[in-house]
């Protein structure tokens, strides 16, 4: 499968009286010891749409994105102590929505755990900041491609104190090297 295991869980239904225990995230709750989610653009305040242009990051838990303009990186840092530019924005594409838009499109080529795409779409900005998809700060919401195309690939290092290794040499749960 071309996506692995992108997104936690896909949203699930919600009857609008049930009360929400909330969770960081706006859109995440606990209803009946079940973790749920709402789409983001259904509960998340956003700007009018605007053109954005520039590299879409898609791999194990993660669809970010990196405005045109800004360096792509040659590795990424997984680390307690930084936080790269290109997770700064969660681009939600929706799900399975997300499938649909790479439908047909060649896999990125390349050695590396997270594809990479140059897209051009038109979608909204959330107003606040706030925690979106796997903790950045800022939020995309998609809502209608324009022209994508792969873009290479590119490693993840992760550098959790004494835990070092890249992706995919890591161990869950541990993040321990399984090589060298």
């Amino acid at each position: 499968m071309k996506w692995g295991l992108l997104l936690p869980l896909a949203a699930l239904g919600v009857a609008g009286d049930v009360p929400r225990q909330a969770v960081a995230d706006p859109c995440r709750f606990i209803r009946d010891g079940v973790f749920t989610s709402l789409d983001y653009r259904d509960c998340v305040d956003l700007l009018p749409p605007q053109r954005f242009r520039g590299t879409w990051f898609v791999g194990l838990e993660e669809s970010t994105f990196l405005p045109a303009g800004r360096p792509l990186p040659a590795e990424r840092l997984l680390s307690a102590t930084q936080s790269p530019p290109e997770w700064e924005i969660w681009l939600d594409a929706g799900w399975p929505e997300m499938l649909e838009l790479t439908e047909g499109v060649p896999e990125p080529a390349g050695d590396g755990d997270t594809g990479r795409y140059a897209v051009e779409f038109i979608g909204r900005r959330a107003r606040h900041a706030g925690e979106y998809g796997a903790g950045s700060p800022q939020l995309i919401v998609l809502d209608r491609l324009i022209s994508i195309r792969p873009a290479g690939r590119v490693r993840t290092r992760v550098d959790l104190g004494k835990h070092r290794c890249t992706i995919p040499d890591c161990r869950a749960p541990t993040l321990r090297p399984t090589r060298g």
